[in-house]
């Protein structure tokens, strides 16, 4: 049986069925973070958006002797409260994307800690049954 080291062991290189299935988590939880990615950047797009329009509301109000003034005036504030709700959703997700690559990275760490024991235990028993394999090639007047 061939042995692969790893760069930073010197230990069988294998793949248990936790570790693929960690891989699997690892993959949901980065297309979690595509699709949450996906959502601050429309939600970004859109504080664009009504920050332009509430510039532009801004600037309609300072006009003097408008007829709609009070509609403008209503639509501003609307406009100005929609933005901060906004700003407070895209914060809120940016600490939630922070949270989850934290706990995805001591996810994998711990992962990586595990496969590393096991590929170790793995090695030790792999020397165990080459001795023993020695010890049967051994004839029997020679163990007494």
């Amino acid at each position: 049986m061939s042995v692969i080291t790893s760069r930073y062991t010197r230990v069988p290189y294998c793949f248990p069925v936790s570790c693929i299935i960690n891989v699997f988590f690892y993959l949901q939880s980065t297309e979690e973070n595509r699709k949450n990615t996906e959502r601050l950047k429309t939600g970004d797009n859109r504080l664009l958006k009504l920050t332009e329009e509430a510039t532009k509301l801004r600037e309609l109000n300072r006009k003097r002797n408008l007829p709609e003034r009070d509609q403008l005036n209503k639509q501003l504030i609307a406009a100005t409260r929609t933005l901060h709700e906004k700003e407070k959703e895209v914060a809120e997700l940016k600490r939630r994307i922070g949270i989850l690559e934290k706990a995805l990275k001591q996810q994998v760490q711990a992962e990586v800690g595990r496969h590393r024991a096991t590929a170790r235990k793995l090695y030790n028993l792999q020397c165990d049954h080459h001795e023993l394999q020695e010890i049967l090639k051994v004839p029997p007047h020679f163990l007494n």
